[in-house]
């Protein structure tokens, strides 16, 4: 194919140029190429070209973005809490990237205010549970790890959580959690009833008899 307009102009301007475009073959066909120009000005003024068919490579690329389109639904969509975080200062701390609609509810936080800011500033009891450690782990070493169930305390929240970690091809680091506090209560307030009831049939003078039917 020949080159645009505006493509001769910034070559002549430039000395090399390269940028993808469309080549009809002899049969009609479309292929998606990459040309590569270079403008001569050693003895007549003239231009050589290098085109490489890049179907194969923009094929790829499709279908990462595909891939990426896919995870960010289930992502957003999903009923666990979810948060995507880079390491900065060699992993000591960890940027939020994004946030799903759970992990708003859960943290009682907004994803405006959240993105971009420290872990350590937006939840501060991250480190205390030791889930900052988890991350720095999965972070260094690409191994996927569960945290388990555990109290997150801050001026916001109070919640029993349990998180499962790890690391994405592109280096960051995904964190999707539950909130189980709900069930952690009701365990604990059925434990509380069995104590009570244990020292109340330990302690009573009269006796208790119970009939097992």
């Amino acid at each position: 194919g020949t080159l645009k307009v505006e493509e001769s102009s910034l070559l002549r301007r430039e000395g090399a140029l390269r940028f993808e475009t469309q080549h009809r073959t002899r049969d009609g066909a479309l292929l998606e190429v990459e040309v590569s120009a270079r403008y001569l000005t050693s003895g007549p003024p003239r231009v050589i070209s290098f085109v490489r068919d890049i179907r194969e490579r923009k094929r790829a690329e499709r279908a990462v973005e595909e891939s990426r389109e896919r995870f960010q639904m289930l992502f957003d969509n999903m009923a666990a809490g979810g948060i995507i975080y880079e390491a900065v200062e060699g992993g000591k701390d960890f940027l939020i990237r994004d946030l799903n609609a759970s992990a708003q509810k859960m943290g009682k936080v907004h994803r405006e205010s959240a993105l971009g800011k420290k872990v350590t500033e937006v939840f501060p009891g991250v480190g205390e549970m030791g889930l900052l450690e988890v991350f720095r782990d999965v972070w260094q070493t690409g191994e996927a790890k569960d945290h388990p169930l555990t109290r997150y305390r801050d001026h916001r929240v109070d919640q029993w959580v349990e998180n499962h970690v790890t690391r994405l091809p592109s280096g960051l680091v995904v964190a999707v959690y539950q909130d189980t506090s709900e069930e952690r209560r009701s365990q604990l307030a059925l434990r509380e009833s069995e104590d009570k009831y244990k020292k109340l049939v330990e302690n009573s003078l009269t006796g208790i008899y119970i009939d097992q039917g």
